[in-house]
């Protein structure tokens, strides 16, 4: 494939006739990209933790094989283990101070919230790690992780007593946004952290002392107190956090700690089929759970009639991938079983773009009408 290129060292691409795409090569950009990271590295500068924040956004690569990814940086940095030193409370406070100076002055929509809120997951969690080459042994490396140190552990507790006020203030002066549902996700997992370490459950082959228990059930307990009201805001966040804790609450009972109950939405239950039920059972008790709840949530949609049930199908369906569990199609097909118009609901469910509705309405429409649906894709909503 022949390539034109720019001599300036801008870009590249394809000659005409040749090729269909475009790769892009911004050697500037990748510098100064490499210097904001040095600089936070090496010098914690708040401009420089700023900057990487504001790369962040819109940045989906994994961070576990990106290690130059903004926010796997950033949280590499604040649980970072130097091999002379340890760890060090000092480096979270102050990429702490500057990520809530980025929060109170950038936050203007979800997308920034959520690297924010990643970037808070990575300050408070309580895990450390670090690497580092044997100076004797050059091809010696060291590799460590674990729990940070207990005195760490209560600092960290105190500085969360910043991101209270942020997260908890009023949001309505200027233009800034409360922390939308889908970043509280990040910080819910950071929270199961705490308490998991708090009954005693740590890395593999790792045993947390006495104190760090102590403070790791104390830790969990007030973050979780922090976002119980914000998670309960949000159908979907509040059944993920209640499935996260249901496998913990015993134990807890039993180390003499209660964990927060959440109000879970019937509705968003039966539409999460297989993850609404508690399997204790056998699977046929439990199947036939699963297909009951369905049915009784598509006689309740199907009877709103095509629009305003296809909005709550939609509702439903936007709230489960809070939950990371969506499903709705048994719940789909037994209300294409009770669609008296089927093609009203397919314009509703084309216009709203739920693919899970448009197939059942679409298959009942050809099933009930076939002479009506030549060409459905051309029905204008």
């Amino acid at each position: 494939m022949g390539l034109g290129s720019d001599s300036a060292g801008g870009g590249c691409w394809p000659v005409h006739g040749q090729a269909s795409w475009l790769a892009l090569v911004d050697p500037i950009g990748d510098a100064a990209v490499r210097q904001l990271i040095q600089s936070a590295r090496q010098f914690l500068l708040p401009e420089a933790i700023a900057g990487l924040l504001a790369l962040a956004i819109g940045d989906g690569r994994r961070r576990n094989s990106t290690p130059d990814h903004p926010l796997r940086v950033l949280s590499d940095l604040a649980a970072v283990i130097d091999p002379d030193f340890g760890t060090s409370l000092d480096i979270r406070t102050r990429l702490l101070r500057a990520v809530l100076d980025w929060i109170r002055n950038d936050c203007r929509a979800e997308e920034q919230w959520c690297v924010a809120t990643e970037a808070l997951a990575g300050i408070f969690s309580v895990e450390v790690s670090g690497n580092w080459q044997d100076p004797g042994a050059l091809n010696t490396f060291t590799i460590a992780n674990g729990i940070d140190a207990a005195d760490n552990l209560s600092g960290l507790l105190r500085l969360w007593e910043q991101v209270v006020l942020l997260l908890t203030s009023d949001a309505s002066d200027g233009d800034r946004v409360s922390c939308p549902p889908r970043a509280l996700i990040v910080l819910l997992d950071m929270a199961l952290g705490w308490v998991r370490l708090g009954l005693g459950v740590a890395l593999k082959g790792q045993t947390p002392s006495a104190k760090q228990m102590q403070y790791g059930a104390e830790g969990g307990h007030r973050i979780l107190d922090t976002l119980h009201p914000l998670l309960q805001r949000s159908a979907g966040t509040a059944l993920r956090a209640h499935r996260e804790l249901a496998h913990l609450h015993s134990r807890a009972r039993a180390a003499g700690h209660e964990l927060p109950v959440f109000d879970i939405d019937p509705d968003l239950q039966s539409f999460c089929e297989w993850g609404g039920i508690d399997c204790t059972d056998d699977y046929g008790t439990a199947a036939e759970q699963v297909s009951s709840h369905a049915a009784a949530l598509a006689t309740k949609l199907a009877g709103l009639g095509p629009a305003a049930g296809a909005v709550g199908f939609d509702e439903l369906a936007e709230q489960a991938r809070l939950v990371d569990d969506y499903t709705g199609y048994l719940t789909a097909v037994r209300m294409g079983e009770l669609m008296a118009h089927p093609a009203a609901w397919y314009r509703e469910a084309a216009a709203s773009g739920c693919s899970t509705l448009l197939g059942v309405a679409l298959t009942q429409w050809l099933t009930t009408d076939p002479t009506q649906c030549r060409w459905p894709c051309c029905v204008q909503p």
